[in-house]
């Protein structure tokens, strides 16, 4: 790992086996203070990882290293073992194609291989990596270095970014424009008024600036739209909005959004319906009395 301050959780050299890994995780899920959503991806990168050097380690007592430290951004797992020339090239091709792909491309290969099954060098399922690259915050950081005997020292490390404290967002409602309130640690954006500003891009700028901070730092975010009006210009506005959350949503984000109309305005259930067309994250409509 990167010389940084780290606080360690796990500092392991040794043989590795289903009973000690059992125990590892009991370990961190009592002594680690995470929220559940981080300590459920931090933990099964921690399984992922340490099976893989339990199935492809040279030798047979599963040997390798585990290590897992916190700093101030993130908490990062990294193992390592040695592995034969053989087992290099697959191993490294296969990473290689995970870590370039998209979301969807991934998704696509995981289907693959549960129809195909695993390649032939694979001891697993074959699909450990591409599990470990949904759940990392961080492309895949792996490295084979030469080692004797023809045989390779390989890293590989993985990370969960931890959320980011933001400042809140607030614009007060005006005749022209609608509420837009935040609350950072529900990760909840509201809208709730009309809108037809004159100046859309100006308004609607400083709202772009916060959504992408926010989801830049790896946290989620839920928006919840009240609206009773908008014009075309505000229209294309929250277009461009959803637009950003589809492409968190392909490199792995976790964006949803509801949008709340009353159900005497048909127009704004239309507009509702026209905007959540075809999004592929949540997009749910909640008709109000």
């Amino acid at each position: 790992m990167k010389q940084r301050r780290l606080r360690w959780w796990v500092r392991y050299a040794g043989p590795m086996d289903q009973e000690w890994l059992v125990k590892v995780r009991q370990e961190l899920t009592k002594s680690a203070g995470w929220d559940e959503e981080i300590r459920h991806r931090v933990l099964g990168i921690v399984v992922e990882l340490t099976q893989n050097v339990m199935r492809y380690a040279c030798g047979d007592r599963g040997e390798g290293v585990l290590l897992v430290g916190e700093d101030a951004t993130s908490i990062r797992v990294r193992t390592g073992n040695m592995v034969s020339a053989e087992q290099k090239r697959p191993l490294l091709e296969w990473l290689e194609c995970v870590g370039s792909a998209t979301e969807l491309e991934r998704k696509a290969l995981k289907k693959l291989r549960l129809q195909e099954g695993p390649p032939e060098y694979s001891k697993g399922a074959g699909l450990g990596f591409l599990q470990l690259a949904r759940w990392s915050s961080i492309p895949l950081w792996f490295m084979f270095v030469p080692s004797a005997k023809g045989c390779y020292f390989f890293e590989l490390e993985a990370a969960v970014r931890l959320p980011v404290m933001q400042n809140p967002i607030l614009i007060p409602a005006t005749e022209f424009t609608p509420l837009v309130a935040s609350d950072p640690e529900t990760g909840t954006l509201i809208f709730e008024g009309e809108s037809y500003p004159e100046n859309v891009a100006a308004f609607y700028q400083d709202v772009y600036d916060w959504i992408n901070e926010r989801l830049t730092s790896g946290n989620p975010l839920k928006i919840v739209f009240r609206l009773t009006y908008l014009n075309t210009s505000s229209t294309k506005a929250l277009l461009d909005l959803l637009q950003i959350l589809e492409q968190n949503h392909h490199s792995g984000g976790k964006v949803a959004a509801i949008w709340e109309y009353k159900k005497n305005l048909h127009v704004m259930q239309e507009a509702g319906e026209e905007l959540g067309e075809g999004l592929p994250f949540p997009f749910e409509l909640i008709g109000v009395a």
